[in-house]
């Protein structure tokens, strides 16, 4: 029984590969072209006819050769052979010569195209002829599987061989008459697949963030997707068939693009960033790369442009500069501070001892304008730290509502009766941590700023509410702090302010004003106080549009901060006791010992922290109180209150510096009080800090 399946199976297989071989012969009598017949007889003997690898080859007598066409690799894949030859001399054509059969061989040395020999198995040829003529011969075999081939595959390989050489000899035929019709099918049929290839293009490029034109050689729009819609305002369909020099901004010459399309008519690809405008009328930069595109002859053909709007980026990037600057112009103005605030010590120093010793008349009211001066000139010093931040405050919980409101009246009466006041303040409370007379003082800048820029009267809008952090930094600032802010805008109706001024408005000493109107520190002061509270500000404007100054300052809940209670006013007036006085900059210092010793104080002196520490060591000196500068040469005040603090651990310590940069903490490392005096001071200021902390209580 086993035996009779085999043999219906078998016969089943034969009569369905008969089968095969009508439905082969009418799909391959349809074929269109002679490599077309070759291509799909190969792949139809192997699918439908059951050889594994089979090659035609078809002879050129005038050359004594037989040129390849289409075979099936050792893999089983289709693969071109049409760069082939073989010799008409060779043992195939002159063993089939003479023969309608196919030469069955079952043990054969089976070889590739190239005509190296792979391996050994069962072949089969048949020499393919048209009216008497052959045209080509048709191998098969089973390398693949090394199974045998019957006498029924030799069978049908000769059918299937008889076919192919009547359909070769026609089609041979055929496509002489019909060469030129084949090219132009070719032709037309390359450019359907171009066609097509750019439609998948171009649903892939519609998803794309970049946005992706391209262009005919004279500039002609042919495609525009989304993300230029986007980018420039303008949908697709109304810039198709229109020069892309449509969204020319006007803010390149004509050499710019004349080094543009040098480069591309060279067929170069050009890079760069290029200024162009939007259909509303308004200005985007964007980062492009042109690429010519080249056809299969290398001709450029079209040209596509990516594109990438650059905004936010030059914008960031333009911070960050604004940024380094005004840093690096804080620290010159801190340092410049710091050095005149000596100087100011001295000089208000010794004029207020002075006019006590003066009798009234004429010479102690020269002293006065002395002093006059002397203060004003610790005003600019001191809005030159506000600046630089190295000012120092002493921060408190504010509700910025009821700042607002307690200074409301001061404001109106700055502003005048020309320009009205607004205010519009959130329902709930604005808290803040802030220094107050800071917070004070930014108001009333920002109010006098923009009084000056209504001449002609106006009105101004001051209002607050709570933002969150998206809302201060834009999005994709993710690493920016997470926290609440409080919202501080102060828009006028005034002139308003060109771009160029406002890039320079927070800079110190900048002003638009004429000589002797103003420092130019109005809003530079502003700045260094925002950034000093851990906030940030920025400025909208437009020539004749008014300006807004917007400031964000981080929200604070009530309970985080605690107010410190008012310390006690001491009632001592001078003391005996020791002090070890270390600063480096002469004035000062003989200043500073002169107060102290004409209060009854023991002065030791030291020009810097070493001289401090010699002295220590040579004289076994006990000291009540050190009062030292905080920025030496050397060893600055910080280090050497820490050394001392480890000889004598109840220690008091009074810093002096012309700003507060790197002030050091009251608590950590500092065992006793600690307490800081800011240049310039008066000797009444002097004393009374040295009193303080004297008489303080050291903790146990």
């Amino acid at each position: 029984m086993v035996e009779r399946g085999r043999c219906e199976e078998a016969v089943a297989t034969d009569a369905g590969r008969l089968a095969a071989l009508r439905r082969a012969a009418e799909e391959l009598a349809a074929t269109s072209s002679l490599d077309d017949l070759c291509r799909r007889a190969v792949e139809v003997g192997r699918e439908w006819l059951g050889f594994e690898r089979l090659s035609i080859w078809l002879v050129e007598p005038d050359r004594g050769s037989a040129r390849g066409t289409f075979g099936i690799d050792e893999q089983g894949c289709l693969r071109d052979e049409r760069h082939c030859r073989l010799s008409l001399a060779a043992g195939t054509f002159v063993e089939l010569a003479g023969s309608g059969e196919a030469s069955i061989r079952q043990d054969h040395p089976l070889r590739d195209s190239r005509g190296r020999v792979i391996g050994r198995g069962a072949a089969a040829s048949v020499l393919l002829r048209h009216d008497g003529q052959v045209v080509g011969v048709l191998h098969a075999d089973r390398l693949l599987s090394g199974q045998p081939l019957t006498a029924l595959d030799g069978e049908l390989l000769a059918l299937f061989g008889n076919s192919l050489g009547l359909l070769v000899g026609a089609k041979g035929a055929l496509l002489e008459r019909q060469a030129d019709e084949a090219t132009l099918r070719a032709q037309s049929l390359s450019r359907q697949r171009a066609e097509e290839g750019l439609r998948r293009l171009a649903a892939a490029l519609e998803q794309t963030s970049e946005g992706v034109v391209i262009t005919d050689l004279e500039g002609v729009v042919v495609f525009a997707n989304r993300a230029f819609e986007r980018m420039s305002g303008y949908r697709a369909e109304e810039v198709l068939g229109r020069n892309i020099g449509l969204v020319r901004s006007g803010q390149h010459d004509a050499a710019f693009y004349d080094t543009m399309w040098t480069m591309l008519l060279s067929g170069r690809t050009w890079q760069g960033q290029i200024i162009n405008r939007r259909k509303d009328g308004s200005l985007y930069r964007e980062e492009a790369t042109i690429t010519p595109i080249r056809d299969d002859r290398g001709q450029t053909v079209s040209y596509v442009s990516v594109k990438r709007d650059i905004g936010e980026q030059t914008r960031l990037e333009e911070q960050l500069r604004q940024a380094a600057k005004m840093e690096a112009v804080g620290q010159l103005a801190g340092g410049v501070a710091h050095d005149f605030n000596n100087l100011l010590t001295t000089i208000q120093g010794y004029a207020e001892m002075l006019q006590l010793d003066l009798p009234d008349g004429p010479h102690k009211q020269d002293v006065a304008q002395i002093l006059a001066a002397a203060e004003r000139a610790g005003t600019l010093t001191r809005q030159l730290l506000a600046f630089s931040r190295r000012q120092l405050i002493e921060p408190i919980l504010l509700d910025l509502n009821q700042v607002v409101a307690e200074i409301e009246t001061m404001l109106r009466r700055t502003l005048g009766e020309r320009i009205r006041l607004e205010t519009l303040l959130s329902a709930a409370p604005a808290w803040v941590c802030a220094d107050r007379g800071q917070v004070d003082q930014l108001l009333i800048n920002l109010a006098v700023n923009a009084r000056d820029a209504m001449p002609h009267g106006g009105t101004l809008t001051i209002d607050t509410c709570q933002v969150l952090p998206h809302e201060v930094w834009g999005p994709g600032h993710e690493s920016r702090p997470t926290r609440t802010y409080v919202r501080l805008r102060v828009h006028d109706t005034g002139t308003g302010i060109d771009p160029a001024t406002k890039a320079k408005i927070f800079e110190p000493f900048f002003t638009t004003k004429p000589p002797g109107r103003g420092t130019g520190l109005g809003l530079s002061t502003v700045y260094g106080i925002v950034h000093q509270s851990g906030g940030t500000i920025s400025v909208e404007s437009a020539v004749g549009q008014g300006t807004t100054m917007t400031v964000y300052l981080p929200e604070v809940v009530p309970p985080q901060i605690a107010l410190p209670p008012a310390p006690a006013e001491p009632d001592h007036k001078s003391g005996t006791e020791i002090i070890l006085l270390v600063e480096d900059e002469p004035s000062v210092r003989m200043l500073t010992q002169h107060i102290l010793r004409t209060h009854g104080y023991t002065v030791h002196e030291a020009e810097d922290g070493f001289q401090a520490m010699d002295l220590i060591r040579r004289t076994a000196l006990h000291i009540d109180l050190l009062i030292t500068d905080l920025v030496m040469p050397g060893m600055n005040g910080k280090e050497l209150a820490m050394r001392l603090r480890s000889h004598f651990s109840e220690l008091k310590v009074l810093y002096m510096s012309g700003y507060s940069d790197n002030l050091p903490a009251t608590g950590g490392e500092s065992q006793g009080p600690t307490t800081f005096l800011q240049k310039p001071f008066s000797p009444e200021d002097l004393i009374r800090l040295v009193r303080e902390i004297l008489h303080s209580v050291s903790p146990a």
